[in-house]
């Protein structure tokens, strides 16, 4: 027999995952837990987007991520001279939204996110790092790395990827850069 609407009252599910945490936070003070959810919008006329459960899960967390997506990143063609553009991936867009370890709270990031072996492409978000703070110069489609001048972002992770010494120096300039700056 099916399971009539009053066998499923509202708040159930909440209480079950606050119960849940509950019990996970008296058992183990030294493991992480990290738990995957959805955003709904609310009900109601100021409705705002929420996760489904209840508050215990903001309750209960000490550092809370708000993972979004953002634009494609598309198949650099430029020296093909080709318009039409293959999708390799998307930005995620990660927000801080809470963190009671001592992070700064609405700090976001985007991170590069290949469908390749489904994996964060840490090369493309060290350049980008290095765009910002000026240690990569781009004009157009063209990169100024060091001595070297190439066309297009993937010629760019080529290059690096190719030099080892290279890519070592760039790696310890850009952390050096990143320290400095937050001194």
């Amino acid at each position: 027999a099916a399971a009539g609407m009053d066998e499923n009252p509202i708040g159930a599910q909440a209480r079950l995952i606050a119960e849940g945490l509950k019990r996970v936070k008296r058992v183990n003070n030294d493991t992480a837990l990290v738990c995957l959810n959805h955003v709904r919008d609310g009900i109601g006329r100021f409705a705002q987007m929420r996760i489904p459960g209840g508050k215990a899960q903001e309750d209960f967390s000490s550092i809370m991520m708000w993972v979004t997506r953002g634009p494609a990143i598309k198949e650099d063609e430029i020296m093909q001279g080709g318009d039409d553009k293959k999708r390799v991936g998307f930005k995620m867009k990660v927000t801080l939204e809470k963190d009671k370890i001592g992070g700064r709270r609405y700090d976001s990031c985007e991170i590069p996110f290949l469908f390749k072996g489904g994996e964060i492409d840490e090369l493309s978000w060290y350049i980008d790092m290095a765009l910002g703070n000026g240690l990569i110069k781009k004009t157009g489609a063209w990169y100024d790395v060091y001595e070297s001048r190439v066309c297009g972002m993937l010629g760019v992770k080529d290059l690096l990827n190719s030099d080892a010494a290279l890519k070592e120096r760039f790696l310890a300039e850009l952390a050096e850069k990143n320290r400095a700056e937050e001194i």
